[in-house]
């Protein structure tokens, strides 16, 4: 018997063979059909996270957000590496294994898979590698069909050609649902935290009133604080930032309330402190100079229950914001005899010099307090703009310079120094010190051009000063590159 009637003699080669060829040319049917369909790889370097509209105050706080998705977007190497673990061990064990389909998973969901698209054409899930999902969550609908698993497959493998593991998964990361309107880890831990806090809030308040109890206050104060706060934003459209995340319902007022009930009620000494601060805040910031000095006047004509120190503090605040100085002086100057040390009383004082063009007296008014209290902010930041009233540019650089050793992040007084700088005319100190106070807002592109400024003004033999402005100016611009990844 020859060799060709042995290999025709076993139908079960000949099966296999032809089995093989044709599960080789239904796959590339399968390719051929579906590749023109699926999006190209290369896209998936410049996905665009659709992040809601966020608004938000001067200061800061977040007043809306508006969109269907809370989106945060982050960095991979922002993400805990036990959430990594936990994510590559829960999604994707081979992850960093497989070209995009893992195909022990894919092997032991194949009798699930075949009989669930012979049955209804409906696929139950299981096999998808996390480069699936992103495929799948990027161009894809979530219906669960037989051929747009195919096709997730396809795309999965282009998509790990043209990216790093690395940077498929933080894709992943920014881009993978967890409910609640929330994409992406960073979105779903806020969420998650806010829904934590939120669930806690009784036991939040029963710790704090417990604590205010302890300490000598008065519980009380809590309940009294909640139902003025949850009278004053009934009416309104737009409620304070923080209860946009966290309301106050009513349930939660008479809560607070009852609780209170539980301890006795203390009447504490007024504090003079609290008042002072209060009317300086009314003063400068709640009203106009002139609505607020005749406030003031109705208070203190009234004879009402208020702190009247801290009426006439509010009163020559006023007073001196109008430059009605002849009547603020005696207020002022009575006050601050009244009480040497208290730094309300200070701070208006210099104010009340320097509006009087008496900077220099104001300089030696705060020397002597500043050398008893050489770490007092208030009185160094005085100090500093007495001395550059005073065209003392020197004295005002010497103290900030020693205040921002301390507190090399404070605002004002980089600005301060920013000033004295300018003044100075040394304007290559000057450029770098306005690139630390925009670098705090984040302003880093506008930071780099004052350091690209400060080089400018550089003499050519400061080799050490021009290589820590260059890495400076490098380190903004890095600063920047990150934050427009974000």
């Amino acid at each position: 018997m020859t060799n060709n009637s042995k290999f025709r003699s076993h139908p079960l080669v000949l099966s296999t063979l032809a089995a093989t060829c044709a599960g080789i040319l239904t796959l590339t049917g399968i390719f051929l059909y579906l590749d023109p369909q699926i999006p190209e790889a290369k896209s998936y370097r410049n996905v665009k996270l659709v992040t809601p509209l966020r608004i938000y105050a001067n200061d800061g706080a977040l007043l809306a957000e508006f969109g269907e998705r809370r989106v945060i977007p982050i960095t991979l190497d922002q993400v805990p590496q036990h959430f990594i673990n936990a994510l590559l061990d829960t999604e994707d064990k081979r992850f960093y294994e497989h070209s995009g389909i893992d195909f022990i998973s894919l092997t032991n969901d194949i009798l699930s898979l075949v009989g669930t698209f012979m049955s209804a054409g409906e696929l139950g899930g299981g096999a998808s590698t996390i480069t699936m999902q992103v495929a799948r969550n990027v161009s894809f609908s979530l219906e669960r069909r037989f051929l747009r698993k195919f096709k997730e497959m396809l795309l999965a493998l282009k998509i790990e050609r043209e990216l790093s593991k690395d940077e498929i998964l933080e894709l992943y990361i920014n881009l993978v649902p967890f409910g609640k309107r929330a994409y992406g880890a960073q979105a779903a831990a806020q969420a998650n935290q806010m829904r934590f806090s939120r669930d806690r809030e009784q036991e939040a308040d029963r710790i704090g009133m417990q604590t205010l109890n302890n300490a000598g206050f008065d519980p009380y104060a809590s309940s009294e604080f909640l139902t003025k706060l949850a009278a004053q934003i009934r009416y309104k459209y737009k409620p304070p930032a923080f209860l946009l995340t966290h309301p106050l319902p009513e349930s939660r007022v008479s809560d607070v309330r009852l609780r209170a009930q539980q301890f006795e009620k203390r009447q504490l000494p007024d504090s003079l402190e609290f008042n002072l601060a209060k009317s300086r805040v009314i003063a400068r910031y709640h009203q106009t100079p002139e609505a607020a000095e005749n406030f003031f006047r109705k208070l203190i004509r009234e004879n009402s229950f208020y702190n009247k120190t801290a009426l006439n503090y509010g009163l020559g605040i006023s007073l001196l914001d109008q430059k009605k100085l002849d009547e603020a002086a005696p207020i002022l100057d009575e006050l601050l005899k009244s009480d040497p040390k208290n730094l309300f009383y200070i701070d208006t004082h210099t104010d009340l010099l320097i509006a009087q063009k008496k900077a220099a007296e104001a300089v030696k008014f705060l020397a002597a307090l500043h050398e008893n209290r050489p770490n007092n902010q208030v009185i160094t930041l005085n100090l500093a703009n007495a001395a550059l009233e005073a065209e003392q540019y020197d004295v005002a650089v010497q103290i900030l310079k020693s205040f921002l050793l301390e507190k090399p992040e404070h605002n004002l007084g980089m600005q301060l120094l920013a000033d004295a700088y300018k003044k100075q005319d040394n304007l290559a100190a000057y450029h770098e010190a306005n690139a630390d106070v925009l670098a705090q807002y984040g302003a880093y592109l506008k930071a780099a051009d004052e350091v690209q400024k400060a080089l400018n003004f550089v003499e050519p033999q400061e080799l050490i000063k021009q290589q820590r402005l260059k890495a400076l100016l490098t380190q903004y611009r890095q600063m920047q590159k990150e934050l427009a990844r974000l």
